[in-house]
């Protein structure tokens, strides 16, 4: 479970600034390179890779929770 928080912690720190910068440079400059495509990879990442590691980092809270608990 904690290997699974991590990769998915690593890659949504890591997706979003990018998607977020992507897509500010993708509508913001008028006369963006032809390289440039548009940002819905990094973008598409991000967006699902958020619900699953707020879904991992919520199931490990509740794991270690439930151990210090009993003991």
């Amino acid at each position: 479970m904690i290997a699974l928080l991590l990769i998915f912690g690593i890659l949504t720190l890591t997706s979003l600034p990018q998607a977020v910068f992507d897509t500010l440079r993708y509508y913001l400059i008028e006369q963006a390179p032809d390289f440039y495509g548009p940002p819905g990879d990094r973008l598409s990442t991000g967006i699902v890779a958020l619900p699953l590691w707020l879904y991992y980092l919520w199931g490990t809270f509740r794991l270690v929770r439930r151990k210090a608990e009993n003991g």
